[in-house]
């Protein structure tokens, strides 16, 4: 198994997003939850991004989550995007 380093990307067009509460849709049926489509518009060329962090205000970590395969932002005007979703799961899952 491979460990990847995280390390916050710097500069390039990014900067760290806040996920609203309200921006949230709850399914109770699957038990989930996913935020609201978070976008960055990147300025140059940044590399590879692998996953990403997800933290409260106060920069405790809540998870990490890496992308199944990790995406190149090799121009600019590149964008990256996605929705953080979270699932409860049993230990059985």
């Amino acid at each position: 198994m491979s460990t990847l380093r995280w390390t916050e990307v710097e500069g390039f067009g990014y900067k760290p997003v806040s996920l609203k509460p309200r921006g949230w849709s709850i399914d109770k049926k699957d038990i989930s939850a996913e935020a609201e489509q978070v976008k960055w518009s990147f300025t140059g060329k940044l590399g590879r991004v692998a996953g990403f962090t997800l933290e409260m205000e106060d920069g405790t970590m809540l998870w990490r989550e890496p992308f199944q395969t990790a995406i190149d932002i090799k121009n600019k005007g590149d964008i990256l995007g996605f929705r953080p979703r979270v699932r409860y799961a049993t230990r059985s899952e």
